[in-house]
């Protein structure tokens, strides 16, 4: 598949987590609902992500993410998709 997965400390600074993100070339972000905040304030300022995905499902996502500036998806309706099977 060749993807890499690596963990940001979400008690850095939001700037230091920006760099970590832009450092690392990061496609996708996979988040915490309870870090909403912290991607809204450094999401614009990460360009060459090409998706947010908060780990819940649609329900949730839509109560409390529904105002981001960025488009967020649901970590549950991405894998909901599929069957499961990977080769």
């Amino acid at each position: 598949m060749g993807a890499v997965c690596h963990t940001i400390n979400p008690r850095l600074f939001p700037d230091q987590v920006e760099f970590i993100i832009d450092h690392a070339d990061d496609s996708y972000v996979f988040f915490d609902m309870t870090f909403g905040p912290l991607v809204e304030r450094i999401a614009l300022q990460c360009p060459h992500v090409k998706g947010w995905v908060a780990l819940g499902d649609a329900a949730c996502i839509a109560e409390h993410l529904s105002n981001m500036s960025v488009p967020v998806s649901s970590y549950e309706s991405l894998i909901g998709e599929h069957d499961g099977a990977y080769e």
